[in-house]
């Protein structure tokens, strides 16, 4: 009867460690969305003030 409790928390456990692992790679994910979209508009910035600094805008 051990055995069986133990085998069904460890599986418990396991399902519960995916699910938190994915969690958490979801936050990442979105974090790492956000940055990449903060860092697009921030080099567009620094293109248009380059760009119109060097007199290049058409």
């Amino acid at each position: 009867m051990s055995d069986v409790l133990k085998r069904r928390t460890s599986v418990h456990s396991s399902k519960k460690q995916q699910s938190s692992f994915k969690s958490v790679k979801k936050k990442i994910q979105g974090a790492t969305n956000k940055i990449r979209n903060v860092a697009s508009l921030r080099l567009n910035e620094v293109c248009n003030w380059l760009t119109a600094r060097l007199g290049l805008n058409g």
